[in-house]
């Protein structure tokens, strides 16, 4: 019996120590596949953590807040110059948007660097870059140039990075976002300091002209071009250093004196640009005529080419041109540009056989010309250039550039209507003009703004959402819940 016993015993032993023998091994596979489960994860993250952050971040903004355009990325790619280019604000209080732009910016060239430095924390910091606190600092050390940005811009709304409310500013002296500028600037920015010179030129004044609307002057600008003012009955001449006179929408005529000057400045290869809607000044007719250009009375609409949308506003005459595939001026324009109202021009005999007039922009075919109470069919001029060839071997050309009217640099419509090319085809028109073609990308500023979305037929779908659809799930289910009862 106690050998039984002891038997039963014994096994009882071998088999306990048999479950946990297994048992262990298992517990060991456990652990080590956790373990090796525990590396992976951190090496993978340790992989994530050494990649650029703007390959594990994507904009999902709709509006390319933090994204750089093509254009700019294939600028950056070519530049040859190191640039640096300095924050003074503390990091914690700058815009969001504007912080991811500004890293996403400096990664695509290896010759941009972005350091952001905290006033605060180094009060010298200002000294060294001679700017003030809220600023962007963009610096090339082979040219020695400089170029400092505004955050918020100049008392809060004026030319910023980021562009804030002037309503909400001045009512309440807080900063309302509204839109961003950074791509603009930037580039603006860099392409100054990376080159040696500078382009000036003068807009007309002493005919009650409209001037150049902003949009216009801040595409200028962000080109690197100094604009100023010229009145010819005050200046004894045209400046030396003028590389274009431009005339937007003059409201009265030429003087004989003033005349007299701009001929002879286009007799020796100057360049003038002229937006003029009036047909009846006799000196700019004198003056356009000279080079193979007349302006016709009244207004241009193109009854296939309309902008239907405000058609029941403006009709016809508010058209997207046929733009000329044959100038330099828009033969690179990829989209549509736009006018509104604008004056018709013919072409006539110029006074020299060396000059070649060509059109820029026209309607189509189904161009109308309403003058009083008539109105002609055909295909009508609305811009063109004429460029007269220096007959003494010089390299110096003579340029007329005339548009019909100054809609195409109209601030409401740049404004409205911003996918377009009307600025694109200005810039490139004043660039035709200048000694050092313009190489610069022209970049709007992107809306923060959201925009409300516009449900249309609000009723029928309030009826469907808060009606249809609960009164059909519940019908649903009670119909389920029936049919499992009667099991």
């Amino acid at each position: 019996m106690s050998n039984e016993l002891m038997k039963s015993v014994k096994n009882l032993v071998k088999k306990l120590n048999g479950e946990k023998t297994a048992g262990t091994k298992r517990g060991m596979m456990t652990a080590a596949i956790s373990a090796v489960a525990v590396a992976v994860a951190v090496v993978f993250n340790l992989v994530l953590g050494s990649l650029p952050s703007r390959t594990l971040q994507y904009d999902i903004s709709g509006k390319d807040l933090y994204t750089v355009s093509g254009d700019t990325v294939s600028y950056l790619k070519g530049l040859d110059k190191d640039i640096s280019i300095v924050v003074l604000a503390k990091e914690a209080q700058l815009d969001e948007h504007l912080t991811k732009f500004l890293k996403n910016y400096a990664a695509q060239s290896q010759h941009l660097s972005l350091k952001i430095i905290d006033p605060v924390l180094d009060p010298t910091a200002l000294t060294t870059y001679g700017a003030e606190q809220n600023t962007v600092v963009v610096t090339c050390s082979d040219t020695g140039r400089s170029k400092t940005l505004y955050i918020d811009g100049v008392d809060g709304v004026q030319d910023g990075l980021i562009i804030n409310d002037f309503n909400t500013y001045y009512s309440t002296q807080t900063l309302k976002p509204i839109a961003i500028d950074a791509e603009g600037q930037l580039t603006s920015a860099v392409t100054y300091v990376t080159s040696t010179t500078s382009s000036k030129i003068y807009t007309l004044t002493g005919h009650d002209e409209s001037g150049l609307g902003a949009n216009a002057q801040d595409t200028l600008e962000k080109a690197n071009i100094t604009v100023s003012s010229l009145n010819l009955l005050t200046a004894p001449s045209i400046p030396s250093d003028c590389e274009l006179v431009v005339c937007v929408s003059p409201e009265k005529d030429l003087a004989d004196v003033e005349l007299s000057t701009l001929q002879a400045y286009l007799q020796n290869g100057g360049h003038l640009m002229l937006f003029v809607k009036d047909a009846s000044f006799k000196n700019f007719n004198t003056l356009l005529k000279a080079y193979g250009l007349e302006p016709l009375q009244g207004t241009v609409g193109d009854t296939e080419r309309y902008n239907q949308q405000y058609a029941s506003y403006y009709g016809q005459y508010l058209f997207y041109p046929v733009l000329s595939t044959d100038s330099d001026i828009t033969s690179s324009i990829t989209s549509d540009a736009i006018v509104l109202n604008p004056s018709a021009l013919t072409l006539v005999t110029p006074a020299q056989d060396n000059t070649a007039v060509a059109p820029l922009l026209t309607t189509s075919e189904s161009g109308v010309l309403a003058s009083g109470s008539t109105s002609t069919k055909g295909t009508y001029i609305v811009a063109a250039a004429a460029v007269v060839s220096p007959s003494d071997g010089s390299s110096s050309s003579t340029r007329l550039t005339v548009f019909g009217g100054a809609s195409l640099i109209d601030n409401d419509l740049t404004s409205s209507f911003t996918n377009l090319s009307n600025l694109d085809i200005f810039l490139n028109a004043v660039s035709a003009n200048l000694k050092n073609p313009i190489n610069s990308v022209n970049i709007p500023a992107k809306s923060l703004q959201v925009q409300p979305v516009q449900i249309t037929h609000p009723a029928i779908w309030s009826v469907l959402f808060l009606a249809v659809i609960p009164v059909g799930v519940l019908v649903t289910g009670l119909i389920v819940w029936t049919k499992r009862r009667q099991r």
